[in-house]
């Protein structure tokens, strides 16, 4: 929707945003800025075999 123009303004957590921004939107979207010292950290686990996940920068 934002890159469709029918928002104004997005709320993530960054580590969804940079996923999104850089695997989909690079040519219409990007961070202008982070709120708060310090960006949520988070945890997962995936299956041996899905390196597309297991790529994700950590």
């Amino acid at each position: 929707m934002l890159a469709d123009e029918k928002v104004e303004g997005s709320v993530s957590i960054q580590f969804n945003a940079d996923y999104f921004i850089t695997h989909h939107f690079q040519e219409d979207l990007h961070i202008t800025s982070v709120i708060g010292p310090r960006p949520a950290l988070i945890a997962m686990a995936v299956a041996p075999g899905d390196r597309r996940i297991a790529s994700m920068p950590g």
